[in-house]
């Protein structure tokens, strides 16, 4: 298991190899606890290019992650699924509630266009 991230503006971008299984949940949770809690991030994109396998508990890893964002008013975001992937999502209805884009740059550049609270002082 691989997981490495990036700053783009507001967005962490989340890079992961490997497979979202219960054998690497402890070590997604633990990786991705201080980007929840972050102030600065206020979307976490995860790019599941190079994950081969979602299971049942890596499943519900994403939907503990998205609970937690939503709880702090932040979003989830997932990218670049394969179709084995997408289907397991689409079957316990999670792509009802979280994100799924085509690709990261297509994710990037949504988040880019959408319109953002301006604060004046």
């Amino acid at each position: 298991m691989q997981l490495r991230h990036r700053l783009e503006k507001k967005v962490c971008v989340v890079s992961v190899i490997g497979n979202f299984a219960l054998s690497n949940n402890d070590e997604i949770s633990g990786y991705l606890a201080p980007l929840i809690e972050d102030p600065n991030i206020e979307v976490l994109l995860m790019n599941l290019e190079h994950v081969k396998v979602i299971d049942s508990k890596g499943a519900g890893l994403l939907a503990s992650t998205f609970k937690k964002l939503a709880s702090r008013q932040k979003e989830l975001l997932l990218s670049n699924l394969n179709a084995n992937c997408h289907s397991v999502l689409k079957t316990l209805s999670l792509d009802q509630i979280i994100e799924i884009h085509e690709t990261e740059e297509i994710a990037l550049s949504e988040k880019d266009n959408s319109p953002q609270e301006k604060f004046m002082a």
